[in-house]
């Protein structure tokens, strides 16, 4: 009779831990929290390519992936040249928690595009684009934000 206690005992308890985890795995999949990136201890940011695409919706592909801080806070920009070979800049606002980046809950993202410009810049407020090598504006646009546009892996 004890060892049959015992047993029930540890699977009670094996099943309680497994539960537990399960669920806070399955909740933090349906937040679709994927990870951006991930500020080292010396305060590098690490970006997770693995996790993002490398092209744009045209086709175009994505050269460069930063993490910059701007007067919203810290955001992922993606920059490269559209199909039609036009500079484009696109920026999506982060969230960070213990150390760790993924897209915010917001709605929309900016993107700038110009051609003749290597590289369009959002200001710091993202409302307004330039080409920094020419002090031209580029075209300024607010698009729709769905998470499977910039990251890969589905929650």
């Amino acid at each position: 009779m004890r060892m049959l206690r015992m047993f029930l005992f540890v699977l009670v308890a094996v099943a309680l831990t497994t539960g537990h985890h399960a669920a806070a795995d399955t909740s933090a999949k349906a937040a679709g929290k994927i990870e951006i990136a991930v500020r080292q201890a010396d305060g590098t940011i690490v970006i997770r390519e693995e996790n993002l695409k490398k092209t744009f919706p045209d086709g175009g592909k994505i050269e460069e992936f930063k993490v910059v801080k701007l007067e919203d806070g810290y955001n992922l920009i993606r920059h490269g040249h559209t199909a039609s070979g036009e500079s484009r800049t696109d920026t999506m606002l982060l969230s960070i928690a213990r150390n760790r980046f993924t897209l915010a809950p917001l709605k929309w993202y900016v993107t700038c595009v110009r051609g003749g410009c290597d590289w369009c810049d959002p200001n710091p407020g993202k409302t307004a684009c330039e080409c920094p090598t020419s002090g031209e504006d580029c075209t300024f646009g607010k698009n729709d934000m769905y998470p499977n546009q910039v990251v890969t892996a589905r929650p």
